[in-house]
């Protein structure tokens, strides 16, 4: 299960990259449209910068916990990015 989530969690973040690099290198691709495909992208790949390496941790622990705070400051970025 590790494995299959850190490659989806790879090729997201690729995907995401690639997005934000070629609307910013092709003029052509400066319209509000794109602007807002690039904003989604590093909204996204913020979102899953918060949320996917805490998740490969639990996987490779025997015992996966998060204590509070962690699960608060976990919780603050999440939102923060949403909110975005």
């Amino acid at each position: 299960m590790f494995w299959g989530v850190l490659l989806v969690y790879r090729v997201t973040l690729l995907g995401n990259s690639l997005i934000t690099l070629l609307t910013r290198a092709d003029a052509a691709l400066h319209l509000p449209m794109h602007f807002f495909l690039r904003h989604f992208s590093a909204a996204e790949r913020l979102y899953t910068k918060t949320i996917v390496p805490r998740m490969l941790a639990d996987l490779l622990s025997s015992g996966p916990t998060i204590p509070p705070t962690g699960c608060f400051t976990q919780l603050y970025f999440s939102l923060s990015v949403i909110a975005e």
